[in-house]
Order: C-alpha cells, then sequence, then structure tokens
C-alpha cells in the first residue's frame, strides 16, 4: 500500500481520493453488509476487497480525468483502498491513516533520493 501511495504521493488529491474511498469501504461493510450478512476472517476481507473495488470503478467512472503518467497505476489502485478499509478494521482509523502516510512520504523520498543519484 505504501509504495503505491508513494508513487504517486506529489498529487495529493489521488492519495486523498484513495484515504476517501477506503474510509467509505470500511463503513459501508462495517455498518452497512455486517447487518445483514455474517462477515468474518475471510468473508470480511473478501467484502472490504470487493466493496473497494467497487467504489473505486464508480468514482473512476464519474471523475474520469486521469494524468497519462499515472495512468498504468489504475489496476494496483482498485485493490488498494479494500486493504486499507481492512487493515482500519484491525488497527483502527489514526494508526492506520498515520502510518500508510508516514510510509508513503518515505517510500517517495527513498525514490527521489534514488532518482536523483
Amino acid at each position: 500500500m505504501p509504495g503505491y501511495l508513494g508513487l504517486v504521493f506529489n498529487q495529493p488529491v489521488f492519495i486523498l481520493l484513495v484515504l476517501l474511498v477506503s474510509l467509505l469501504t470500511y463503513v459501508i461493510v462495517k455498518y452497512g453488509l455486517s447487518r445483514f450478512m455474517i462477515l468474518y476472517g475471510r468473508r470480511k476481507f473478501a467484502a472490504m476487497l470487493i466493496t473497494g473495488i467497487c467504489l473505486k470503478i464508480a468514482l473512476d467512472f464519474l471523475y474520469p480525468i486521469v494524468p497519462f503518467e499515472i495512468s498504468e497505476f489504475r489496476g494496483i489502485g482498485i485493490i488498494v483502498p479494500g486493504l486499507i478499509a481492512n487493515t482500519i478494521q484491525k488497527q483502527g482509523l489514526t494508526i492506520t491513516f498515520a502510518s500508510t502516510l508516514f510510509l508513503s512520504g518515505a517510500t517517495f523520498a527513498i525514490m527521489f533520493a534514488y532518482y536523483l543519484i
């Protein structure tokens, strides 16, 4: 997750959209789907991934403007919100967002330094 977000760290709109989709995925599964289904373990993880994929596809359909530099990362970006939502469920919102942003920034800094050399 931090690797993908590190690749687009210089575009904060995309990071915010991924985090927003992750939060929506968590809320939908936690307070919506789990009222109608028995979700735990692998089922909950699969529900997080599928919900994240559906929300990301819907967002891409509603907001189709993507710069050419990052269009090849759209496939990876579909899975990331579901993974972040699953981590929110395990660790909590604050720890997940803080660690994800910190590690993404560190990844971006390492890649930036590597490409300067």
